[in-house]
Protein backbone atom coordinates (compact mmCIF):
# COMPACT_ATOMS: atom_id res chain seq x y z
CA UNK A 1 0.00 0.00 0.00
CA UNK A 2 1.40 3.22 -0.89
CA UNK A 3 1.45 6.09 1.98
CA UNK A 4 -1.00 8.48 1.67
CA UNK A 5 -0.34 12.10 0.29
CA UNK A 6 -0.37 14.37 3.35
CA UNK A 7 -2.52 16.93 1.39
CA UNK A 8 -5.40 14.76 1.00
CA UNK A 9 -4.98 13.81 4.56
CA UNK A 10 -5.37 16.99 5.68
CA UNK A 11 -8.35 17.60 3.35
CA UNK A 12 -9.61 15.16 4.52
CA UNK A 13 -9.67 16.13 8.05
CA UNK A 14 -11.03 19.66 6.78
CA UNK A 15 -14.20 17.95 5.85
CA UNK A 16 -14.86 15.60 8.54
CA UNK A 17 -14.30 18.83 10.70
CA UNK A 18 -16.84 21.27 8.86
CA UNK A 19 -19.32 18.62 8.63
CA UNK A 20 -19.17 17.70 12.57
CA UNK A 21 -19.55 21.69 12.68
CA UNK A 22 -22.77 22.06 10.17
CA UNK A 23 -24.31 18.69 12.45
CA UNK A 24 -23.39 20.30 15.47
CA UNK A 25 -25.15 23.82 14.55
CA UNK A 26 -27.97 22.48 12.92
CA UNK A 27 -28.75 19.58 16.04
CA UNK A 28 -28.03 23.01 19.09
CA UNK A 29 -30.54 25.14 16.38
CA UNK A 30 -33.09 22.35 16.40
CA UNK A 31 -33.02 22.12 20.41
CA UNK A 32 -32.56 26.11 20.93
CA UNK A 33 -36.62 25.94 20.85
CA UNK A 34 -37.16 23.86 23.85
CA UNK A 35 -33.89 25.18 26.00
CA UNK A 36 -35.72 28.24 25.46
CA UNK A 37 -38.57 27.38 26.39
CA UNK A 38 -37.37 25.74 29.75
CA UNK A 39 -34.95 28.92 30.63
CA UNK A 40 -37.96 31.09 30.84
CA UNK A 41 -39.94 28.63 32.55
CA UNK A 42 -36.80 28.59 35.47
CA UNK A 43 -36.53 32.83 35.05
CA UNK A 44 -40.30 33.34 35.22
CA UNK A 45 -40.07 35.54 31.95
CA UNK A 46 -43.18 35.27 29.70
CA UNK A 47 -45.65 34.02 32.16
CA UNK A 48 -48.30 32.44 30.28
CA UNK A 49 -50.60 32.33 32.85
CA UNK A 50 -50.48 36.44 33.09
CA UNK A 51 -50.77 37.02 29.39
CA UNK A 52 -53.97 34.62 29.65
CA UNK A 53 -55.62 37.08 31.35
CA UNK A 54 -57.95 39.85 29.72
CA UNK A 55 -56.73 43.16 30.22
CA UNK A 56 -59.11 45.67 30.35
CA UNK A 57 -58.17 49.42 28.59
CA UNK A 58 -58.43 52.28 31.50
CA UNK A 59 -58.34 55.05 28.73
CA UNK A 60 -60.45 56.36 25.74
CA UNK A 61 -60.16 58.86 23.17
CA UNK A 62 -60.90 62.25 23.72
CA UNK A 63 -63.85 63.42 21.70
CA UNK A 64 -63.02 67.06 22.11
CA UNK A 65 -59.46 67.25 21.21
CA UNK A 66 -59.17 69.54 17.86
CA UNK A 67 -56.50 69.08 16.02
CA UNK A 68 -55.22 72.03 13.41
CA UNK A 69 -53.51 71.33 10.44
CA UNK A 70 -52.25 73.00 7.41
CA UNK A 71 -52.21 70.88 3.58
CA UNK A 72 -48.87 70.52 2.36
CA UNK A 73 -48.99 70.86 -1.68
CA UNK A 74 -46.12 71.00 -4.24
CA UNK A 75 -45.84 74.99 -4.44
CA UNK A 76 -46.03 74.91 -0.31
CA UNK A 77 -42.87 72.63 -0.03
CA UNK A 78 -40.97 73.94 -2.83
CA UNK A 79 -37.62 75.68 -2.45
CA UNK A 80 -38.37 77.59 -5.78
CA UNK A 81 -41.75 79.22 -5.18
CA UNK A 82 -41.66 79.93 -1.08
CA UNK A 83 -42.01 83.07 0.17
CA UNK A 84 -42.70 84.70 -3.45
CA UNK A 85 -46.49 85.27 -2.76
CA UNK A 86 -46.06 86.56 0.43
CA UNK A 87 -49.04 84.30 1.78
CA UNK A 88 -48.68 81.43 4.43
CA UNK A 89 -50.20 78.10 3.40
CA UNK A 90 -54.11 77.66 4.10
CA UNK A 91 -54.89 76.17 7.73
CA UNK A 92 -57.84 73.68 8.64
CA UNK A 93 -59.01 72.53 12.06
CA UNK A 94 -59.91 68.82 11.46
CA UNK A 95 -61.38 66.77 14.62
CA UNK A 96 -59.72 63.17 15.75
CA UNK A 97 -63.09 61.49 15.90
CA UNK A 98 -66.67 62.63 15.76
CA UNK A 99 -68.86 62.16 18.80
CA UNK A 100 -71.42 59.48 18.92
CA UNK A 101 -74.91 60.86 18.84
Amino acid sequence: MAPEDPRRRANRSLIRGLLLMTLGSFAFGWALVPLYSVFCRLAGLGNAEAKAVQSVATEAPDLNRVVATRPRTAASSSARTRGRCGSTPASSTTRTSTPAT
